[in-house]
């Protein structure tokens, strides 16, 4: 089932980010606005959702993808 969040720029619904978060955690994959274009995203570690994303842009398994991160530190999880 698909849902659109309009989330303000400068004043951002907590519920609305809460939900999107849910949506991430649970498997689902979210469409965001980059500065360019939009992008798609899910949980990393979510083997079902990462093959969801190959469907939709059909690349194979051998694509890499981009890391989000909420800021430097969290990149030596990764």
């Amino acid at each position: 089932m698909a849902q659109y969040f309009a989330i303000h720029p400068t004043h951002p619904q907590a519920r609305l980010i809460a939900r999107a978060a849910e949506i991430v955690r649970t498997g689902g994959v979210i469409a965001y606005p980059t500065d360019s274009c939009y992008a798609l995203g899910c949980h990393v570690g979510d083997k079902s959702a990462m093959e969801r994303l190959r469907r939709i842009r059909g690349v194979d398994e051998r694509h890499h993808f981009t890391l989000m991160c909420r800021d430097l530190s969290e990149i030596g999880t990764y």
